[in-house]
This record gives C-alpha cells, sequence and structure tokens, in this order.
C-alpha cells in the first residue's frame, strides 16, 4: 500500500496538520517552530525524494525546511491499531488485562511508535548521535476518531492521519500516517563518486557510536524492544526466506551463486539466524545503515545518519 497522494493532497495535509491560521477570535494557534501564529504560513514542496515504500519529500514550512513523509498502508494501519489500543485502554482507566476485549492494550506499540522511540532517544546530544526528530502536530486528523476533545488535547502527537490515495485503486483512499521531522543537513555518501578512507573509516566509528547509543533505549523506552521485536524481511536472520524467490533469477550462473551463499548460511544457522548460544549480545539495531542514509557535509565528515524503517532487535 504504498501512497499516492499528489503534491496538493500533501500540502493539504501539512497546513491542516501544521500551518493553521489564526481561529479568528483573536487567540492563537500552535505552528511549528519559528512560525507566525497569527498568519497562514507558506509551505512548499522544494523536492520528491526516493523512498521504498513511504513517498518523502523535501520542503519548507515557514521558510525552515523539514523532511515531510508520507507512510506506507500497513504501518500506517498498524499505527492507528495501537494508538486506538492504548487510548482505549487509558480511557478505562488502565483496568483489566491485555487480554480483556474493550479494555484496550497498554503496551500496545508499533514501528512508526518505535521510530518516535528512536528519535526521542538519539536526541539527547550526550549520545553524539545526529538524526531527525517529530515536530508535534496540533491536534488535527487525531488517530482514534473516536478520543474526545479533551483527550485529544492530553496528547503531544508527532503524527497525523490522512485519508490519501495509494497505488492500489482498489484500496484507496487508504488512512495514512503523516509526519513532519527536522531537515538532516548533508549529502548521501552515495551521492558522491568518490570518497577517501578517512570518510569510511569515520563512518564505520558513526556506527559504533550509534550502536552503543541505542543500547541505552531498552531502559529510556521498554516499549522500543517490544516493537523492534518483530518480523522483517530484511533482516538477516531471515535469510532462509529468500529461497522461494531463488526460482525468478533467470541466469543459471547468478541463481547457483545465490543458492550457495543461502546453502552456507544455513549450515551455519541451521534455525534460519537463531544461532543459539550467541556469542554476540542482541538489541535494537538500525538496520539500514548505507551509503544512502549516511549523510556528509562539505569537507566530507559524517554530519548524520537517516532512515530508521527497518530497526529490528537483533
Amino acid at each position: 500500500l504504498k501512497p499516492n497522494p499528489t503534491e496538493e493532497q500533501v500540502l493539504e495535509a501539512l497546513r491542516l496538520s501544521y500551518a493553521l491560521p489564526a481561529t479568528g477570535d483573536g487567540s492563537s494557534n500552535k505552528s511549528v517552530e519559528g512560525a507566525d501564529a497569527d498568519a497562514d504560513v507558506d509551505i512548499r514542496i522544494l523536492k520528491v525524494l526516493e523512498s521504498y515504500d513511504d513517498r518523502n519529500y523535501l520542503v519548507s514550512v515557514g521558510g525552515v525546511r523539514y523532511l515531510a513523509k508520507v507512510h506506507n498502508g500497513v504501518e500506517s494501519e498498524d499505527y492507528v491499531k495501537a494508538y486506538t489500543e492504548r487510548r482505549k485502554h487509558k480511557s478505562n482507566g488502565g483496568g483489566g488485562d491485555n487480554n480483556d476485549a474493550g479494555s484496550g492494550v497498554a503496551d500496545a506499540t508499533s514501528v512508526i511508535d518505535l521510530q518516535n522511540s528512536i528519535f526521542a532517544h538519539l536526541s539527547d546530544p550526550k549520545r553524539g548521535v545526529t538524526t531527525s526528530r517529530p515536530v508535534p502536530v496540533q491536534n488535527h486528523r487525531h488517530p482514534d476518531p473516536t478520543a474526545s476533545e479533551d483527550e485529544k488535547d492530553d496528547d503531544i502527537l508527532t503524527v497525523s492521519v490522512h485519508s490519501l490515495p495509494v497505488v492500489s485503486s482498489s484500496h484507496s483512499p487508504c488512512p495514512l500516517v503523516v509526519r513532519l521531522l527536522s531537515w538532516v543537513e548533508g549529502r548521501p555518501m552515495s551521492s558522491i563518486p568518490s570518497l577517501p578512507v578517512e570518510c569510511l573509516a569515520e563512518a564505520g566509528v558513526y556506527l559504533g557510536r550509534l550502536r552503543a547509543a541505542l543500547d541505552g533505549l531498552e531502559e529510556s523506552d521498554p516499549s522500543a524492544v517490544r516493537a523492534a521485536t518483530r518480523y522483517h524481511a530484511w533482516d538477516g536472520r531471515n535469510a532462509l526466506d529468500l529461497r522461494k524467490f531463488v526460482t525468478c533469477i533467470k541466469d543459471e550462473g547468478r541463481r547457483g551463486l545465490v543458492t550457495s551463499v543461502l546453502d552456507c548460511f544455513e549450515r551455519t544457522f541451521p534455525k534460519n539466524g537463531e544461532h543459539k548460544p550467541s556469542p554476540l549480545p542482541e538489541g535494537v539495531v538500525m538496520g539500514d545503515f548505507n551509503d544512502a542514509n549516511i549523510l556528509v557535509d562539505d569537507e566530507l565528515r559524517i554530519s548524520g545518519v537517516i532512515d530508521f524503517g527497518d530497526s529490528t532487535y537483533r
């Protein structure tokens, strides 16, 4: 369920959630950082960015650059379901347990919740990692349509939900999560034809710092570990699941190469990656630390890292 909105639909979603004008009675509305609450905020799409399952845009809101992300339908549905369960549990006074029908699930979570937890955790300057951070919305397009106005005011949300088209016409329109994230300055390493070895070494150091920083996530937000403990096709532990696609490789030599790698993996990790006892520690990992997600400045120093959509606990 890949999003397929028009640029005007994206702009309208951002206007509704992040750039409301004054109410007309003299009261002011909260808006994005630095914006004038008594005037319409100018929102523009500067560039459509590459994305696999979602839709990403470089946007300008009140002259400040942000990343606007429209999440795919699967992740959006999971987030809305988890949020509604948590809200239901809270409105029932936290009573009952997670098996009580109608009581809600206190610890319901989702991949989008996981990303928010990671962003919040890494926002601490002492972590030494620069990445995006979500911008709070203004309680419009609330994820739980049954929530009262008072309940909505209790929430500080960093996502909004909008009815938008997806590539599949039979599923359109679909409730999709829209988020505004701070823009991380820099160029992807993948956009630079040749990099000095010092830059590559610094990227390795940065990855180590990121990995160490995520070790504290379990303590700061235990729900993040629950969200990260999930099946993900790109998780290396699930490599043997690729066997069902090997027949799609028409070239016999390439097919044999892939099969030999999978055979070797199976001999080493008989249970599809579950090699117990494991000699290595486990924890939340980014899962996508590649040259498209590592940013460098004009001096080819690492300036930040983006995209935690493939994070898992492994």
